[in-house]
């Protein structure tokens, strides 16, 4: 008997996670980045991505963008890096509280080792606003 109640609270939590979620998330922004080792150097200034250039391996580039933000009154926010990339890229602060209307500049800083592959390697940053109480 007592299985059949765990069950059926293991059943209701997971499907009241979701609900959950969405109450206290009040957006996610999404920022792609892209690194190029190679053996030159080159550089983009486009902004529709975080272009990190191309350089040698063992070399390393950072880049700032912005956050703003105008979705809560006091927002919990969490910044995760998600991809190859992912793993050689540093975000200067990661979780942090903004007041609506602060902005901030977060740096970004990938740091190649020596033996790395030539290639393009690319990440999706991932910007969460939590709603705190």
């Amino acid at each position: 008997m007592k299985i059949k109640y765990l069950i059926i609270i293991i059943v209701l939590v997971i499907l009241l996670i979701p609900g959950i979620s969405r109450i206290f998330l009040a957006e996610i922004k999404t920022l792609e980045a892209t690194v190029t080792i190679g053996d030159y150097l080159g550089f983009n200034t486009d902004i529709d991505k975080l272009y990190f250039g191309t350089f040698l391996a063992g070399g390393f580039s950072k880049r700032d963008f912005h956050i703003e933000n105008y979705k809560c009154n006091k927002c919990l926010v969490v910044i995760k890096a998600y991809g190859p990339l992912a793993k050689i890229l540093t975000i200067s602060d990661n979780k942090f509280i903004m007041r609506y209307g602060e902005n901030k500049t977060i740096t970004a800083l990938v740091n190649t080792p020596q033996d790395i592959p030539n290639g393009a390697y690319n990440a999706t940053i991932k910007v969460y606003f939590w709603k705190t109480i």
